[in-house]
């Protein structure tokens, strides 16, 4: 997850997150570059997209920098996916995704509740979830262990994976 949240903020997307994590000499800097590309463009009278500039930007930083990629410059990412324990049974479903993020300037911490839908859409949906239910107790390391038909193996995997989602908010050792 670490690595996902890393990559991120080295897009585009990203991009206004990492630049406030960043050290005021590099926000200095990129402000600089993107004013050249901003004057030049003007003067030039090109139109650009704010994700054009970026990726303007972006190689000119590599340049300016003999080949150091702005990704170099994304801060440490602690990702910790915790329970939350109070609460009705409705929060079974219902996990806190707490990010850390740890630039030189200042630590950011963002909160996030994430909610595993239930998803029953078809006869095999139920079927796998059943399945699913009754076999959570016993060590299946795959599917592929069961006497079930073939068809019905992804759908339990994918079931396996939200039982084990759901169990987790019981599970207090």
């Amino acid at each position: 997850l670490e690595h996902t949240i890393r990559d991120f903020l080295s897009e585009f997307e990203g991009w206004g997150m990492l630049f406030a994590l960043l050290p005021q000499d590099f926000q200095k800097l990129l402000l600089i570059l993107y004013s050249h590309i901003n004057v030049k463009n003007l003067e030039q009278n090109i139109q650009k997209t704010y994700e054009e500039v970026f990726e303007e930007l972006l190689d000119l930083y590599e340049n300016e920098t003999q080949g150091m990629p702005l990704s170099d410059l994304v801060p440490k990412v602690n990702a910790r996916l915790l329970n939350i324990v109070a609460g009705p049974k409705v929060h079974e479903r219902r996990k806190m995704l707490k990010l850390h993020f740890m630039s030189s300037r200042f630590q950011l911490i963002a909160n996030f509740s994430v909610e595993k839908k239930r998803v029953r859409r078809s006869l095999v949906d139920h079927s796998a979830e059943v399945v699913a239910n009754k076999i959570i107790g016993v060590y299946v390391d795959t599917p592929d262990d069961l006497e079930i038909p073939e068809t019905l193996k992804p759908a339990v995997l994918t079931k396996l994976i939200d039982v084990d989602w759901v169990a987790s908010y019981y599970d207090r050792s």
